[in-house]
C-alpha cells in the first residue's frame, strides 16, 4: 500500500509531500519513506492529482470474496492523507470534485469526533500531539524503516532523519510524514467484494 502524506504550510505558502510504502508483517504495519518533495501551495491540487494518477504509486493487490467467489487482483491507487485546517477546505473540495479521495485530518485542540470509515475521502479530527505520539511510537517500535532515498542528496530526507531524532512539533515536513501513519494506525480499513465480481466495498 502506498500512502501520500501532505500538509500546506500557510505561513510559507509551501506544500509538503511525503510518500510512504506500507507493508504488513506479523499483523503489524511497517512503513518506509520512499519520496519527499515540496512545492508552492498554489499548485497543490495539480501536484496531488499528478501523484494520485502516477502509475509508479499504483499497486496490484488481491481481494478475497466473502461468499466463495473467486479471488481477484485489483489496482489500488495511493491513499492521500492531508493534515488540514479550515483554510484548506477549498483545496480539499476541489480535489474531491476531481475524484481524488482526500482523507483530511483536521488539526483540532479538542477533537470530539470518532474516526470515520476510510475509502471515499472523509474528514477526521486529531491533535498534533496525537499525530506525533503515534509517529514516535511506530518509530520506537522499529516499524519505520530506514529511509530509501531514490534521489541521493535530497535535503528533505536528511531533514526528516534529524527530525525523528529530535521531533519538532511545528515542522510541516514532519507533519506530512506523520499524518498518514496516524491515519493507518487509527482508522481501520479492509476491502472485500460480494455479490458482484466487479463491485468492491470498503468496510471498517
Amino acid at each position: 500500500m502506498i500512502l501520500i502524506g501532505t500538509h500546506v504550510n500557510q505561513a510559507s505558502t509551501t506544500a509538503f509531500f511525503v510518500i510512504l510504502e506500507k507493508k504488513l508483517k506479523n499483523v503489524r504495519h511497517y512503513y518506509t519513506v520512499i519520496a519527499a518533495h515540496q512545492g508552492p501551495a498554489k499548485t497543490f491540487p495539480e501536484q496531488i492529482i499528478t501523484y494520485y494518477n502516477d502509475k509508479t504509486y499504483t499497486i496490484r493487490k488481491r481481494i478475497y470474496s466473502q461468499d466463495r467467489r473467486p479471488k481477484k487482483d485489483v489496482s489500488a491507487r495511493p491513499t492521500v492523507v492531508m493534515a488540514a485546517g479550515q483554510k484548506d477546505l477549498p483545496l480539499i473540495d476541489t480535489l474531491r470534485t476531481e475524484d481524488v479521495p482526500i482523507e483530511a485530518v483536521f488539526l483540532e485542540q479538542n477533537p470530539g469526533r470518532e474516526p470515520e470509515r476510510a475509502g471515499i475521502g472523509k474528514n477526521y479530527a486529531a491533535t498534533e500531539q496525537m499525530i506525533y505520539e503515534t509517529l514516535r511510537g511506530v518509530h520506537g517500535q522499529g516499524r519505520l524503516a530506514p529511509f530509501t532515498d531514490p534521489a541521493p542528496g535530497n535535503p528533505l530526507f536528511e531533514q526528516l532523519e534529524q527530525m525523528l531524532v529530535t521531533p519538532d512539533q511545528k515542522a510541516p515536513l514532519l507533519l506530512a510524514a506523520a499524518v498518514p501513519i496516524w491515519f493507518r494506525e487509527n482508522v481501520k480499513h479492509r476491502s472485500a467484494y460480494r455479490t458482484s465480481s466487479t463491485s468492491i466495498r470498503n468496510y471498517r
